[in-house]
């Protein structure tokens, strides 16, 4: 049951993840066919671009963590590696904390509401999945994680 926590979270991780990196792909890919002018930040995203920029690099960094963890920890599972596992759970649930103290500081630069209590909520979450609650805490978080990728796309072009 612990390793079905483990993969719900984790995939809700990577959800938010690859939702950061497809925004930055399309931003790319728009900057390309685009004229200048469009492809910049529009002026409500402007004070909270350097936010953006931060939290992407954070996501992108800790979805490619979980996914490894969680790959590893999926593989010793199936091998009934019961110990392995274990200490692999509690390797995602040390990276769930690390991934909460680095967007923490990031999240209170938010100048935008919607943003800044968005990226707030998913620290609470990723905080409260550490504290291994069950599955209302897995629920929790992938809501929360849901809520933030709408919100990233929305605000961070």
């Amino acid at each position: 049951m612990r390793h079905l926590t483990a993969a719900l979270i984790a995939t809700a991780v990577l959800v938010v993840g690859a939702g950061c990196a497809d925004t930055t792909a399309e931003q790319s890919a728009a900057g390309a066919s685009a004229p200048a002018a469009s492809s910049s930040p529009s002026a409500s995203a402007a004070p909270d671009a350097k936010v953006c920029e931060d939290v992407k690099k954070v996501h992108l960094e800790y979805s490619a963590k979980v996914s490894d963890l969680l790959d590893k920890e999926t593989n010793a599972s199936k091998q009934g590696d019961t110990a392995g596992a274990d200490a692999l759970l509690a390797q995602l649930r040390a990276a769930a904390v690390e991934w909460a103290s680095k967007l923490e500081p990031i999240a209170g630069q938010a100048q935008g509401p919607e943003l800044r209590t968005s990226l707030a909520n998913l620290v609470a979450a990723l905080k409260q999945y550490n504290a291994g609650n069950g599955y209302d805490n897995v629920a929790t978080t992938l809501k929360a994680s849901r809520e933030t990728t709408d919100t990233l796309i929305k605000f961070c072009p």
